[in-house]
């Protein structure tokens, strides 16, 4: 596919812009900014920001520029180190490059998003579930 992550191609993605005032890169979970319309940096510190609708599967999407995105199927090349088999979740750092982590949030306030399966140490299986506030 060049210049992004391994794909099922039978699979629809979405292209949208980046609306971070920065690069964002692939395997990074994004939402749709209500005001924009584009496609920003998802965290699981608050139920706004914790609705993922997909993943990047272009290597980097330059500020503003539009980039390529998916919701289901399998991505690979989205993490590094993950346990097979154990859910992907979304984070609460909100940083490129580090949205996805195995490690559940927890504490008042945040919010627990499954974003998928991971099937290897890096690539992961989309299964995007509604947030939950805890």
């Amino acid at each position: 596919m060049g210049a992004s992550g391994k794909i099922d191609t039978t699979r629809a993605g979405f292209r949208a812009v980046n609306g971070e005032v920065g690069a964002i890169a692939l395997g990074d979970a994004v939402y749709k900014n209500v005001v924009s319309g584009e496609m920003v940096l998802a965290d699981a510190d608050a139920l706004l920001s914790a609705r993922v609708e997909g993943l990047v599967i272009d290597l980097s999407i330059a500020s503003g520029a539009y980039g390529r995105f998916v919701s289901e199927g399998r991505l690979d090349g989205a993490g590094s180190g993950w346990a097979i088999g154990a859910p992907v979740y979304l984070s609460t750092s909100g940083t490129s490059g580090a949205t996805l982590t195995q490690t559940a949030p927890s504490g008042s306030g945040k919010v627990l998003v499954r974003v998928g399966t991971a099937i290897t140490p890096t690539d992961l299986l989309i299964e995007i579930e509604s947030p939950v506030e805890l």
